[in-house]
């Protein structure tokens, strides 16, 4: 209902690209679904006593653990873990994760994996 609401066809639009270059591998995931909600989330970073308002205290609070702008808890959204333990993964691996999002518009994770941590068989 949402989507139709906002003029998006009701089939949601999911992208998965990877390329590789000379500096290593780069997945880039993307959606065109609510986008995420800077404002609640820089109010949830207040409420938790982190920064927030520049883009960098956002995106630190959107990887903080037990931060969430959801409103309902339920088994797979809402807990604040998620995104966290996507960096943690991504880190783990040698890599850095960034975020592009507009509300309304979708939200883009780019992963960027260094060559010799993309030439192994875990990415």
């Amino acid at each position: 209902d949402e989507r139709v609401a906002a003029g998006k066809p009701t089939p949601g639009r999911l992208s998965l690209t990877l390329r590789r270059d000379p500096s290593g591998v780069c997945l880039t995931l993307a959606d065109d679904g609510r986008g995420i909600d800077w404002a609640a989330l820089d109010r949830k970073a207040v409420a938790k006593g982190l920064a927030s308002g520049s883009r960098d205290a956002r995106l630190e609070a959107l990887f903080a653990d037990g931060v969430s702008t959801r409103v309902e808890v339920s088994s797979v959204s809402g807990r604040g873990v998620g995104m966290g333990a996507l960096r943690e993964a991504t880190r783990a691996l040698g890599g850095e994760i960034d975020v592009e999002s507009a509300p309304g518009a979708g939200t883009r994770l780019t992963f960027r994996f260094p060559n010799q941590k993309a030439s192994s068989n875990r990415v």
